[in-house]
């Protein structure tokens, strides 16, 4: 049976308590594990971590999958900016949007399964190989006959 992606014991019970903290009080905890040192680059990790294992952010949403990823280069630069408390609001914002993604009955859960690796010297990976196949798979799919198509010129 597979099993969730697990990260490093550094880094997985904060990914945890982003995916189960009641999306009421993230804020509040967020802020408290920050006043307390935690460091801004640890947990921007581990909310995308966190947002790319348990949420599944449909295309047409806007940014799509790669949507909470996309600024964490910015935000982390913003808070080195700002001073006082103030620079916690982008990292904040982030953590409770990836809270937000996860519980939220359209884009999660989900779950990033964990997969035996492949054995690298015995695989065959061919874009050519894998547009014809898909041909064929069309082909018989809406009942046409397959024909043999080449794809190399």
């Amino acid at each position: 049976m597979h099993r969730p992606v697990r990260f490093s014991a550094e880094i997985e019970p904060l990914v945890q308590f982003i995916e189960e903290t009641d999306g009421t009080r993230i804020l509040e905890a967020t802020l408290a594990k920050l006043r307390d040192g935690l460091s801004v680059k640890t947990l921007l990790t581990a909310s995308a971590l966190a947002v790319t294992r348990s949420s599944d952010l449909p295309p047409g949403h806007h940014g799509g999958p790669l949507h909470p990823l996309v600024g964490i280069h910015a935000l982390h630069h913003t808070v080195e900016r700002v001073s006082g408390e103030q620079r916690f609001l982008p990292i904040l914002q982030h953590v409770a949007l990836s809270n937000k993604h996860i519980n939220d009955p359209v884009t999660g859960p989900y779950q990033l399964l964990e997969f035996k690796a492949l054995d690298a010297a015995h695989a065959s990976v061919s874009r050519l190989d894998d547009m014809a196949a898909a041909t064929a798979t069309t082909c018989s799919a809406d009942g046409s006959t397959a024909r043999s198509t080449s794809w190399k010129s």
